[in-house]
């Protein structure tokens, strides 16, 4: 038994019959919300993977706090989500893609390079016992959410269409990278996709919306 009271949420998602486990690689603008959204919601263990340290310019656009400058961003997630819930379990991982992931059924790619990207897929696509990979991507105030199944041969080729070099990316200036607003909306999409998933309903593969106009439109894969 926990001191949490899910009463009001069951009927979307159920912790007590979810055993949900899921991988965040990065915890940053897209990883801090995301983690703190899927604690809250109930899912049992979040295996987090970041090695970079909380710095003051992401204290007002991540999920972290003035006080943990210089932390690394996993302890740093997991000590606040801590404070919110004792539901989660939370597994911190300090070391850089290249060393490996913890894999779940649910992986999570909150990262800011297409390299890093594209280094993951690699380490995910195939494997069976992924269920989902889900890949949040921001530019300034637009939001893309591409949901795939790496065990899934039409899923494979739709999201690898997506992956291009960092060169041909939209290159937005420092001041305009990043608002609080767009990270909790990126977070409350992956956290309604991971809870979509274990009530069995179809993923979408594309989720474009534009925070300026609260544009929103969802699509299969581009052929």
């Amino acid at each position: 038994m926990t001191g949490i009271d899910y009463t009001r949420q069951r009927d979307f998602f159920d912790p007590d019959k979810v055993n949900a486990t899921v991988t965040i690689v990065g915890c940053g603008g897209i990883g801090s919300f995301t983690g703190f959204a899927l604690a809250k919601l109930g899912v049992r263990e979040l295996r987090l993977l970041d090695f970079d340290h909380v710095e003051a310019h992401n204290v007002p656009n991540q999920l972290f706090l003035p006080k943990q400058v210089g932390v690394t961003k996993v302890n740093a997630l997991a000590e606040t989500i801590y404070s919110a819930t004792d539901t989660t379990n939370v597994v911190t991982h300090e070391h850089p893609l290249q060393d490996g992931i913890p894999m779940s059924p649910i992986v999570i790619s909150a990262l800011d390079s297409m390299q890093a990207r594209a280094e993951l897929w690699q380490r995910v696509k195939g494997k069976l016992d992924v269920k989902l990979f889900l890949d949040g991507r921001l530019g300034g105030e637009n939001v893309l959410l591409y949901a795939a199944k790496p065990s899934l041969p039409s899923d494979i080729r739709g999201y690898e269409a997506t992956l291009h070099s960092d060169e041909e990316g939209v290159d937005l200036p420092c001041t305009g990278r990043a608002i609080i607003d767009v990270g909790f909306a990126i977070a409350s999409l992956m956290t309604r996709a991971v809870r979509l998933h274990y009530a069995g309903e179809p993923h979408t593969p594309i989720t474009y919306l534009n925070q300026n106009t609260l544009e929103l439109q969802k699509g299969d894969w581009l052929e």
